[in-house]
């Protein structure tokens, strides 16, 4: 790949003319004016990157959205498998062990839910109270 080189002028100050003339460069040799100079070569593979590889990464993004959609769709289905699998492998073991399920009401998230919103009831009541 070519590479670009920055030319630096000498101290010398140059009229714009000279820096509107293309002139060969041989490294190391202080050139006319300063900036980017760019060989043909960089130029086509610039253009064909452009050209080529831009519209060939905007179909494959496209192509790996579609297999990620896909994707989920599969593996939420395995998910909703194992999570069955897993409740009827529970069932079975608390039968097994002779063990009785618990009572929604005992569930320590409710019994935690309930006792929060009690305890928020019961300072608003004490606070209007004073």
């Amino acid at each position: 790949m070519a590479l670009a080189l920055l030319a630096l002028t000498s101290n010398r100050r140059l009229n714009a003319q000279e820096c509107t003339v293309s002139h060969d460069v041989v490294k190391g040799d202080p050139v006319p004016c300063h900036g980017v100079l760019w060989t043909i070569g960089a130029t086509e593979e610039a253009l064909t990157l452009k050209a080529v590889v831009l519209p060939k990464l905007k179909v494959d993004l496209e192509h790996l959205k579609e297999l990620r959609i896909l994707d989920g769709k599969r593996h939420g289905e395995t998910l909703q498998a194992c999570h069955g699998e897993l409740r009827e492998t529970r069932g079975l073991l608390t039968q097994a062990m002779g063990l009785s399920a618990t009572p929604w009401y005992r569930e320590p998230v409710v019994v935690a839910g309930i006792s929060f919103i009690s305890g928020l009831v019961l300072a608003i009541v004490v606070y209007r109270g004073l």
